[in-house]
């Protein structure tokens, strides 16, 4: 099988837990572009949000982004939509007003959530802790529930953010209610968020998009991924890799399983894929 397209996701994958992405990864990449693969992000993160110093890679023209509700190229900017339909986003504001979880709404690529956790965040931020949150950009919004209303037609992603420590049964229960609302999917990449899309989006459909523009067969295609939201990609892949601190669904998912993100887990599996058994082999 020639391989012509590789997906990578960004969080436990491509980058590592620090939000880095390694010297060695990023020579595979280089790597596998001059053998003429085109390698793409697909992430759930919007693009506003995508860290520095993933975005900064020179070889990554293409993106898919907020769990495939939008496909982009660098070059000539939106490739394709799949925004969450006006009357979904209603039902789901009338259902999340009734709770106080952080929400995070994203429009053209930048999240939007409530000022009081901004500010919550930002003072965590000065006192040191979670340094996760210096790689978001987020818009403060005096009513966020008046936000959505107001951009119900031109919403990609809604994320609901639990407190971590609350009862796991909240998050399961919140979930169930989310998906009986028509034209959804609801998934998670982390064990505290539940991430909402158009039933259209998804990172599988988006990836078909993507290789269908470059006119580049799914046998073709290589996707890479750990958490739950990767998992409408092995489907739509010709190889499919899963990492080694991946989820054990997505391992069983799996036709790889590489190394780990801190272990240069994606340069490990694209060498191997492309036919070299070492970074060394390949140069």
């Amino acid at each position: 099988m020639t391989v012509k397209l590789i997906a990578l996701d960004l969080d436990g994958t491509l980058l590592t837990d620090d939000k880095k992405v390694s010297s060695g990864n990023r020579e595979a990449i280089h790597w596998a572009t001059e053998k003429g693969v085109d390698v793409a992000f697909a992430t759930g993160r919007s693009i506003g949000i995508i860290p520095p110093d993933a975005f900064s890679i020179p070889d990554i023209r293409y993106m898919i982004t907020s769990n495939g509700a939008i496909v982009s190229d660098r070059l000539n900017g939106m490739i394709s939509h799949e925004y969450i339909p006006a009357e979904a986003v209603d039902m789901l504001t009338e259902l999340l007003c009734r709770r106080e979880d952080m929400v995070e709404v994203f429009v053209n690529g930048t999240a939007h959530t409530q000022r009081i956790y901004n500010e919550e965040i930002c003072e965590a931020v000065k006192r040191g802790q979670n340094p996760y949150y210096y790689y978001y950009h987020r818009v403060s919004e005096d009513d966020i529930f008046g936000f959505m209303k107001k951009n119900r037609n031109v919403i990609e992603m809604i994320i609901v953010n639990f407190q971590r420590g609350e009862d796991p049964r909240m998050k399961l229960m919140t979930k169930d209610q989310i998906e009986q609302i028509p034209g959804l999917c609801a998934t998670t990449s982390l064990p505290y968020n539940i991430e909402i899309v158009s039933g259209t989006a998804g990172k599988g459909n988006a990836l078909v998009k993507l290789a269908e523009l470059l006119g580049i067969e799914r046998d073709q295609v290589v996707s890479m991924g750990d958490s739950l939201n990767d998992m409408t990609m092995p489907d739509v892949s010709g190889i499919c890799v899963a990492m080694g601190n991946g989820r054990e669904e997505v391992k069983d998912q799996a036709d790889i399983v590489t190394k780990s993100n801190m272990d240069d887990g994606v340069a490990a599996a694209i060498y191997e894929i492309l036919g070299s058994g070492s970074q060394e082999e390949s140069k």
